[in-house]
């Protein structure tokens, strides 16, 4: 049911006083933040990713570089989650919506 309504763990307790364009101007600036933050994020975790081709796990004798797959994997779908959230702002803006 949350996911049908877009309501996922949200917390809103600035923008819930907000209305119109301040309280998309505020998600929208709020999402940029994530986005930086992610892509920084993907960018150190990509450099890890890297030198993992160079180690092996001691217990599993795997590269380790499939366990710094991970936070590269997530760090991007953030990114561009946040990025479809800006849109999605915007749009809503544009057609008047709460």
């Amino acid at each position: 049911m949350a996911i049908k309504y877009r309501e996922y763990a949200e917390i809103d307790i600035v923008t819930a006083n907000l209305k119109g364009k301040t309280a998309h101007i505020v998600n929208i600036l709020v999402n940029l933040c994530i986005m930086v933050f992610s892509a920084v994020a993907a960018k150190q975790a990509f450099t890890l990713f890297k030198n993992g081709f160079r180690s092996v796990s001691s217990s599993l004798q795997l590269g380790m570089w499939i366990f710094y797959f991970v936070p590269v994997g997530i760090f991007a779908l953030t990114c561009l989650y946040a990025f479809g959230k800006i849109g999605s702002e915007i749009k809503m803006m544009g057609e008047g919506e709460k």
